[in-house]
């Protein structure tokens, strides 16, 4: 891969820096990508219920990146979900086991129709579940191509064997990163990780927008049963969700049916995804530089999953 965004990026993931972050922000293109990652997104909702009824918070995204990194680098096990889980800090082992339970109950995984009494059962992510999270991975991955046009080839020809290998990348950074949390973001966090906390700002943020620079504070009309029908939680969720959004500064209510987004929310998104484009950009370098050293004639073999991967890379 030539020298670009992507690969500065890459040199600097682990050590994010306020002068990458800044810089990233002050994209021509930034408000241009998060407003296409925003608006995707809420879109996202209809077009496929099963996905956001399941990842309804970061925690559970993130346990579902740890499962499919698991498929793509030796096998997805009950305990090795459990233990990397418990290990990175996105879920307790109890709720991970749980999840797994979930995804063999919506198709989204299955036993290994090769298992062997007294071996370790090896659970395979199934082409419904990889097909629903590549596609919805693809909305910021498009957004990061915004920012980085050595991206957009990879993008445009996302398919099931470059998933494969971005998972792989994605759970090595993960774990190698451990836990991260940015001191501006506490409150952020706290939000984004209750039942449908990110989807919940992005419609505060995207309907406050008229035009200009995204996202920018204005006022929203509230409907608290509206959003709860929209995201499939209750009524009562959402109005304790717009009390701490209240308290944390984001948006500023006077008794009425009209709230204002605050001038701190879209500080406070736009840093959310400088930090989110730059990690999973990092990620994205990776792939490249391996698709781009690996050899045309590389033989691939057959993994347990049904997929193919290159025989040098299987373990």
């Amino acid at each position: 891969m030539s020298s670009g965004v992507l690969e500065r990026w890459e040199s600097e993931v682990g050590e994010t820096s306020a002068e990458l972050i800044a810089r990233v922000r002050a994209h021509p293109r930034f408000g241009e990508a998060v407003h296409h990652s925003v608006k995707k997104a809420l879109n996202h909702i209809t077009i496929d219920p099963v996905l956001h009824n399941t990842f309804r918070d970061l925690g559970h995204v993130i346990l579902a990146s740890l499962a499919l990194f698991m498929d793509a680098t030796g096998g997805l096990t009950h305990r090795r979900l459990r233990d990397l889980s418990a290990n990175s800090g996105a879920l307790s082992s109890g709720r991970a086991a749980a999840l797994l339970l979930r995804l063999q109950f919506i198709g989204y995984v299955r036993g290994d129709p090769e298992h062997k009494n007294g071996s370790v059962r090896i659970y395979v992510p199934t082409e419904k579940m990889k097909t629903a999270y590549r596609k919805r991975l693809l909305i910021d991955l498009e957004s990061i191509a915004m920012l980085a046009p050595e991206a957009q080839a990879t993008v445009d020809a996302f398919d099931n064997d470059t998933f494969r290998a971005y998972m792989a990348e994605m759970g090595r950074l993960m774990l190698s990163l451990g836990p991260r949390n940015h001191p501006d973001l506490t409150a952020f966090d706290a939000l984004t990780n209750r039942n449908s906390g990110v989807l919940f700002l992005y419609m505060l943020v995207n309907e406050a927008w008229k035009d200009g620079g995204f996202p920018a504070p204005g006022p929203v009309r509230i409907n608290a049963s509206g959003m709860a029908r929209a995201l499939g939680v209750s009524r009562m969720h959402i109005l304790r969700l717009l009390r701490e959004a209240g308290m944390a500064g984001f948006i500023e209510r006077d008794g009425t049916d009209t709230a204002l987004v605050t001038p701190l929310l879209c500080d406070r998104l736009s840093l959310w995804f400088a930090l989110f484009y730059t990690t999973n950009g990092a990620i994205l370098a990776r792939v490249m530089t391996a698709a781009a050293k690996r050899p045309s004639h590389t033989p691939r073999v057959m993994t347990s999953g049904g997929g193919y991967a290159d025989s040098l890379a299987v373990q």
